[in-house]
């Protein structure tokens, strides 16, 4: 609009400055978002090249236990899990036990050899062949290794050493007859014939090609002496029978006190010393 000559100048209002403007805004805080932002590209990029890097070096697999494990204990599908790391990890778990073509860990069903912790890679060295001083000191501190009369072709398949089995023994009853009558209850087993774990990994599926007529057992000093005298009588008549029972049954079934049962030693005329309790 024109101005009348001689009127008063009125000067025109400003425009507000807009909250969102330059004048309003810090420049430290641009400066900062801008750093954010370069980071957050960065680290995507990084992100980025890693998994690219990490699917062409590509990865290993390898077994978890999802339980602990005892010696004598045979490894199942249940006790482990699959885990996968980049193949530049491999030499830092050079004994790990890898997976075979049915996706299973090499040594499925083979027994611990040594006890394993909840959470540990599953290695080789868990199932270690052993030299057979090695074996005999697989026999627990203040335990006692003795050998029982066996017919092999009447054991259970796959008896193996560090496993648990039940020992029947046959006794004489009235009349003449024979009776089989449990002896101990989850004996550990400490070699089969004159096979250790040693030989027992070396004879592999062949183990029973030869006969034998011994089988160890791991037991108590006291124990161990009266095994022997039971073992006289039995081999006037027989020999031991085995039944082989899972490793994780530790309960009693016929000798609610552990030990030797207590009803044999009675029916062979044996003195029954103080037993300790709990197996």
């Amino acid at each position: 609009m024109s101005q009348m000559p001689g009127s008063p100048t009125v000067p025109l209002p400003k425009k507000p400055a807009s909250p969102g403007g330059p004048a309003g805004g810090s420049p430290k805080l641009v400066v900062v978002a801008l750093l954010v932002a370069v980071a957050a590209v960065v680290l995507v990029n990084l992100y980025v090249v890693g998994v690219r890097a990490g699917a062409q070096e590509g990865e290993f697999a390898f077994f978890r236990l999802r339980v602990a494990k005892d010696v004598g204990q045979v490894l199942s599908m249940d006790d482990v899990e699959l885990q996968r790391l980049p193949v530049r990890y491999r030499d830092a778990l050079p004994d790990v036990v890898e997976p075979n073509a049915a996706g299973e860990p090499l040594r499925l069903g083979d027994p611990f050899t040594r006890s394993a912790e909840l959470g540990e890679p599953l290695t080789t060295r868990m199932f270690d062949d052993l030299t057979a001083d090695a074996a005999r000191r697989l026999i627990t501190e203040g335990m006692r290794g003795v050998s029982l009369p066996v017919v092999s072709k009447l054991l259970p398949d796959p008896l193996k050493a560090e496993m648990r089995v039940d020992l029947l023994a046959p006794v004489r009853a009235s009349g003449g007859r024979r009776e089989m009558m449990v002896v101990m209850e989850n004996v550990r087993v400490v070699s089969v014939g004159a096979l250790n774990i040693v030989d027992e990994r070396a004879a592999g599926t062949n183990r029973t090609s030869g006969n034998f007529d011994s089988l160890t057992v791991e037991a108590r000093p006291d124990e161990a002496v009266l095994l022997n005298e039971i073992t006289q009588e039995v081999q006037k008549i027989g020999t031991y029978t085995v039944l082989l029972r899972s490793p994780e049954e530790r309960g009693a079934t016929f000798i609610p006190d552990g030990g030797i049962n207590p009803r044999l030693l009675e029916r062979l005329g044996l003195a029954v010393a103080e037993q300790a309790r709990g197996r």
